[in-house]
C-alpha cells in the first residue's frame, strides 16, 4: 500500500496466496511528467527510505531535501517512480531477499518475469478484480469473501461505511489524482462476488459457468483464463491492437 502512494499507480485488487500474488492495478506511464521536484523528492522517500527514516519527520525531511540538491539524478528518479516495472521489481525484491534468507539459498526466488494483460473496460476492470478477490475461495482456502484473508475485498469489508457502500468503488490505494473510476458501488460489486461463489458451488465440476443474469460479466470472467494480454469488448480491443499494430488472435469467449 505505501509503494502504491509512491509510484504511479492505483490499486484495486490483489490477493497474497501461499506461493504468488495477484494485483489489479491501474497504471499511468504519462503521469510523472506533471510531478514536481518536491513530489518526486517525497515519493521516492516514500518508497526507499528505511521504516526508521519513515517513522522519524525530521529524518525524512532531511533526506528529501538531500534529493533535491541533486537535480541531476531527479529525473531518473521521476522516471523510475513512472515504471510499473520498477513498482513490482520495487515490491518482490524484499520477498524474494526474506524468503532466501530464511531457505539460506541465493538466486531468484520468483519464477519469471510478471505476467500483465491491459484490462479496457469496465467489465474486464471488475472481471479482473473478481477474479483476483475470489482466489482463496477457488482454491478452497475460504468459504466466502467473509472469510477471505490478504485479499482487497477482505480490506475493503473490514473498512468499509454505509457511504462507501452506495459510492463508487474505490481503489484500495492510490498514487495517482486523475484516474478513472469503475461505475459501480461496493455494495453492487459484493453482490456480484457473491453471486459467483453461489453458481460455483452450484456446478463445482464445470469449468464453463452456466448462463447468469448479466452474463456478459461471466463471459469476462470466462476470458480471464485464457492467454490473451489485452480484456474488454470487442471494439475496444479492436481500438487497442490497432493503436499498438498488433495482429488479432480469435478467442472466442465461453
Amino acid at each position: 500500500l505505501r509503494l502504491v502512494e509512491a509510484f504511479a499507480v492505483d490499486l484495486y485488487a490483489y490477493a497474497i496466496m501461499s506461493n504468488h500474488f495477484h494485483l489489479v492495478v491501474f497504471h499511468d506511464p504519462k503521469a510523472y511528467l506533471e510531478w514536481s521536484d518536491e513530489e518526486v523528492a517525497e515519493r521516492w522517500v516514500r518508497a526507499y527510505a528505511p521504516e526508521p527514516v519513515l517513522e522519524d519527520a525530521y529524518r525524512r525531511a532531511c533526506m528529501k531535501a538531500a534529493i533535491l540538491t541533486e537535480p541531476h539524478r531527479l529525473d531518473y528518479r521521476r522516471r523510475r517512480l513512472g515504471s510499473l516495472s520498477v513498482f513490482m521489481q520495487h515490491l518482490k525484491q524484499p520477498i524474494a531477499r526474506d524468503a532466501n534468507r530464511e531457505d539460506a539459498v541465493k538466486g531468484h526466488f520468483f519464477d519469471q518475469r510478471f505476467y500483465s494483460g491491459a484490462l479496457l473496460d469496465d467489465d474486464a476492470l471488475l472481471a479482473a478484480m473478481a477474479y483476483v478477490d475470489l482466489n482463496p475461495v477457488r482454491a478452497r482456502i475460504a468459504k466466502d469473501i467473509e472469510s477471505c484473508q490478504h485479499t482487497a475485498i477482505a480490506r475493503r469489508l473490514q473498512h468499509h461505511t454505509a457511504h462507501r457502500l452506495d459510492g463508487f468503488l474505490q481503489p484500495i490505494a492510490s498514487g495517482l489524482e486523475k484516474a478513472p473510476r469503475p461505475s459501480i458501488s461496493l455494495r453492487c460489486y459484493i453482490a456480484r462476488l457473491q453471486a459467483l461463489i453461489e453458481i460455483t458451488r452450484q456446478h463445482p465440476h464445470q469449468q464453463k459457468q452456466p448462463a447468469a443474469p448479466d452474463k456478459r460479466w461471466m463471459q469476462h470472467i470466462a476470458t480471464l483464463s485464457r492467454p490473451q494480454r489485452a480484456f474488454g469488448a470487442k471494439d475496444a480491443l479492436e481500438a487497442w491492437i490497432e493503436a499498438r499494430q498488433l495482429r488479432a488472435v480469435e478467442t472466442p469467449l465461453a
